[in-house]
């Protein structure tokens, strides 16, 4: 069955999407079916990390919402753009918008917000999904709320300077219903200390980060255009990436490269 990921954060600037892009890739090349899904409407851009260009008249997750197309039509095949197909695997993308003047329009007149949970739906149905992955806009919106609702697991993305606003584990006292929620610090700043990060958080807030990232140049050369870990398979970021990957598909029974083949 598959398993429902969704990374979120609370804040712009996290590097939440390219996460998001990374994981999703790392695991289509393990040889996984893999469903990316970009719910962030007021901040679309997930799309140009896989190189795929939208004009106005592309079909993305708005077009859907608004009642313009079905989410097949929305979804594209990025497993070339990521070498997925090597391992057996897939990589499938839905956009979030290519108009944002568009999707402004949607936002104020309003949508059915169970089309969304519908999309996700048909999404791991139709297309036998190991893993459907959903990038969130930051802070709370009606997406980002139903998105944490659907998973079986959160992926938290946090700066070091936030990691104070992390929501407690107890839902009574959270703006979220978490699921099982893995908190990722992003960004640390070269020499920054881990350890007393881990300690502050495992005090102050009584979480143990799955991934503490460093800052890297390379990433922020990429411009938002490429797939990190595409790019510099074996930089110590993707050992990161990986690690958090691990943590996602644990237990879960995944194709091995043949099978896959086959299936796919």
């Amino acid at each position: 069955m598959a398993r429902i990921v969704t990374v979120h954060s609370n804040r712009g600037g996290t590097g939440k999407s390219h996460l998001a892009a990374n994981l999703a890739s790392l695991i289509a090349c393990s040889g996984a079916r893999v469903g990316l899904l970009d719910t962030a409407l007021q901040s679309a851009g997930l799309h140009q990390l896989f190189g795929l260009t939208l004009t106005g008249g592309s079909p993305t997750l708005a077009t859907y919402l608004g009642g313009g197309c079905e989410i097949e039509d929305a979804l594209y095949d990025v497993s070339s753009v990521v070498d997925a197909a090597a391992s057996g695997g897939r990589l499938l993308l839905v956009p979030s918008s290519a108009n944002p003047r568009d999707t402004a329009d949607l936002l104020n007149r309003g949508y059915d917000l169970g089309l969304l949970a519908d999309a996700c739906s048909q999404l791991i149905e139709r297309h036998d999904l190991d893993l459907l992955l959903l990038d969130t806009h930051p802070g709370l919106s009606n997406e980002s709320s139903l998105s944490i609702a659907l998973a079986d697991i959160a992926v938290l993305v946090v700066r070091p300077d936030g990691v104070s606003a992390i929501p407690p584990p107890d839902p009574a006292v959270s703006t979220y219903q978490w699921p099982r929620r893995l908190v990722v610090v992003n960004m640390l700043p070269s020499g920054g200390d881990e350890a007393a990060l881990r300690d502050q958080l495992r005090a102050d807030v009584g979480v143990d980060p799955v991934a503490v990232i460093p800052f890297s140049n390379e990433l922020g050369g990429l411009n938002s255009e490429r797939v990190f870990a595409c790019d510099f398979p074996q930089d110590q970021l993707v050992g990161q990436f990986r690690r958090i990957v691990g943590e996602l598909m644990a237990g879960a029974e995944r194709p091995g490269p043949s099978q896959a083949g086959k299936e796919g």
